[in-house]
């Protein structure tokens, strides 16, 4: 979460026109700054980091093909490893199919990510004077993938249960 000063910096770069990636480094350049300790500024570290930002996009790029009833679906060949928590990994989609608990952590994974992106949209749309048609849309979708994610969860943890 930003602070107010660097809110207030953030707010002055929009004044000028200039709120842009590009504009923020600039402007967080200077140690004294509120916005400087948000940046790595080892240009070593910053690099490995990229990098493995991109290696990422790399890994998340490989699709996976299968048919569902005659339907070609293509969807991300790695994904997260379901083993590694907060950490890094990522696993073959083929092999955790076969695993109902690791296949519902992967699937719960992505199920939280678009109810982020779901809700910030939302969100958005309110703060833009919606008519409240988007924002009504959305607000079902949440609903419906909230409790897709609830029901799934109560499935795993019954089949745990059992086992």
């Amino acid at each position: 979460m930003l602070n107010d000063k660097q809110i207030e910096l953030l707010a002055e770069l929009h004044k000028r026109g200039v709120l842009s990636p590009a504009a923020v480094v600039e402007a967080a350049r200077s140690t004294r700054s509120p916005l400087h300790a948000l940046f790595e500024w080892d240009d070593r570290v910053a690099a490995e980091e990229r990098r493995l930002d991109q290696a990422r996009g790399v890994i998340r790029s490989v699709e996976y093909q299968f048919t569902i009833q005659k339907v070609v679906v293509s969807a991300p060949r790695y994904v997260h490893n379901p083993d590694a928590g907060n950490g890094q990994g990522y696993s073959d989609l083929s092999e955790i199919k076969s695993n109902p608990s690791k296949a519902w952590a992967v699937t719960r994974r992505e199920l939280n990510a678009s109810l982020g992106a779901l809700k910030r949209a939302r969100s958005i749309a309110l703060a833009l004077a919606d008519d409240g048609a988007v924002s009504r849309a959305l607000g079902r979708v949440i609903e419906d993938l909230e409790h897709l994610r609830s029901a799934g969860d109560k499935r795993i943890e019954g089949a745990e249960g059992a086992a």
